[in-house]
């Protein structure tokens, strides 16, 4: 079980989840069809991405497997400040897209394509987005579980879609305020039905696994 309250586990978390399928690449590297300037351009098969300058303090980009239908990835940068957004592979374009706090180096495409969700975190909560790629609207799914005191971890490794709007995972509730051990401890176990094209949330709650 992955705690993701504290930043740093969260992001090794969702590195060693993913990865074998992102890209990382660094300023004046090419990696396979992408290749980053020093002056923080990148180019996919030898031409530029238009509407995308790496931030003068970041170094490396993380790029996404790209969508089932192979005309979009995600891209996170890491620096000072993060940027992340969606490529139009087919457009040579890219749009930004605006997270509230450190994106998550993870991502899911639904089967169709036509959906993306996102996840980041703070030193509070982790949040969850939805991306409608049609028109790159961007949504953030209310997940209000928690009670004073608790905190959510959103189990991103149980994401199934089960339609082409729409998925299924698992959330669990920590204690906030306790030691580290207790912390890890699941209070309540959620099985979360999510509408990536309305951020409609239904809830259920789950027995809790006797061997935590």
């Amino acid at each position: 079980m992955r705690i993701i309250s504290v930043a740093f586990l969260l992001t090794f978390a969702a590195l060693a989840y993913c990865g074998q399928d992102w890209i990382y690449i660094n300023r004046d590297e090419k990696v396979d069809q992408f290749q980053l300037s020093s002056k923080g351009k990148l180019q996919y098969n030898g031409s530029g991405i238009d509407n995308f300058s790496l931030d003068g303090k970041a170094n490396r980009l993380a790029i996404s497997p790209f969508s089932p239908d192979g005309k979009a990835a995600v891209v996170f940068s890491f620096g000072d400040t993060s940027q992340c957004v969606v490529l139009q592979i087919d457009k040579h374009n890219a749009a930004t897209i605006s997270l509230d706090g450190t994106p998550v180096v993870w991502n899911s495409w639904s089967n169709s394509g036509a959906f993306l969700v996102l996840s980041s975190y703070t030193d509070e909560e982790n949040n969850l987005y939805s991306v409608d790629l049609a028109n790159i609207q961007v949504k953030k799914i209310p997940i209000a579980l928690q009670k004073s005191g608790e905190k959510t971890e959103l189990d991103t490794t149980t994401v199934r879609w089960n339609s082409p709007n729409s998925f299924e995972m698992e959330a669990f509730i920590h204690c906030a305020s306790c030691d580290s051990k207790e912390e890890e401890k699941i209070i309540r176990s959620y099985k979360l039905q999510v509408n990536a094209e309305t951020a409609e949330v239904k809830t259920e709650e789950q027995a809790i696994s006797t061997q935590q």
